[in-house]
């Protein structure tokens, strides 16, 4: 909770409440942050890796004479609608309340969803890392996530 986040940056919980209220004031972003999404540290670390594998991902192009801005933008937006919905849908999965009680996929769906996430995501830096400088420890990262990501591949669809 954003106000969570404010209070943990020293200021009373009153301030908090207030600045939270005047970014999100309104009753529906209230309700979606108690119902949909409440995540704020797991949200914060996916946008940096986000952010960060787009500018590696663009100077590696660059680097490779292969840039191209509006190619650039175009994956950036629909990377981007991609993870939102991804997330809100992750949210609702694990928030939904049947018969007024917790369902039997709270604190599961979240946690393996957004390891995923963080997981592909990093392992994409690493690999735009690599494009820009091959250092040898990042092929051997990079290796043994392509055999780990193969084993559960084959696991959920063998015929994959």
């Amino acid at each position: 909770m954003p106000s969570k986040l404010f209070a943990s940056i020293g200021l009373s919980q009153k301030s908090a409440f207030g600045i939270h209220m005047a970014m999100y004031g309104t009753p529906l972003l209230y309700l979606f942050e108690k119902y949909v999404f409440d995540d704020w540290d797991f949200l914060v670390s996916l946008i940096l890796l986000f952010f960060m594998d787009t500018v590696v991902g663009s100077i590696a192009s660059i680097v490779e004479g292969k840039f191209k801005p509006s190619q650039g933008a175009k994956m950036f937006g629909m990377k981007l609608i991609g993870y939102t919905f991804t997330v809100i849908c992750i949210g609702i999965m694990d928030n939904t309340l049947i018969a007024g009680r917790a369902n039997w996929l709270e604190g599961i769906v979240d946690a393996g969803a957004y390891a995923v996430l963080m997981a592909f995501e990093g392992a994409s830096v690493l690999k735009n890392i690599y494009r820009i400088y091959p250092f040898e420890p990042i092929k051997l990262i990079l290796a043994k996530l392509e055999i780990y990501y193969n084993r559960q591949k084959n696991k959920v669809d063998p015929e994959l």
